[in-house]
């Protein structure tokens, strides 16, 4: 005799394998969407760092040529 589908139980087994893949997607959604907004958060963060560094390396830049300028005024004046 021909079989004409799947049992009930072959549905019922089916029905809960899908039931668990959308729960596992939907967790796995989570996951990257947590994922995602740490990534913007570190990316802000790295951008401010940078800025950071950055104004260090010039302040210390300026204030290396203004030391350079003072003292090649104070010393020309003695020695010249």
């Amino acid at each position: 005799m021909p079989e004409s589908g799947p049992t009930g139980r072959e549905w019922g087994e089916v029905t809960k394998e899908v039931e668990d893949l959308k729960h596992d997607y939907r967790n796995l959604k989570m996951i990257m969407s947590s994922q995602a907004d740490e990534i913007r958060e570190l990316e802000i963060k790295y951008i401010a760092l940078n800025a950071k560094i950055y104004t260090a390396i010039s302040v210390g830049a300026l204030f290396a040529g203004a030391t350079g300028f003072a003292l090649n005024l104070y010393f020309s004046e003695y020695n010249g």
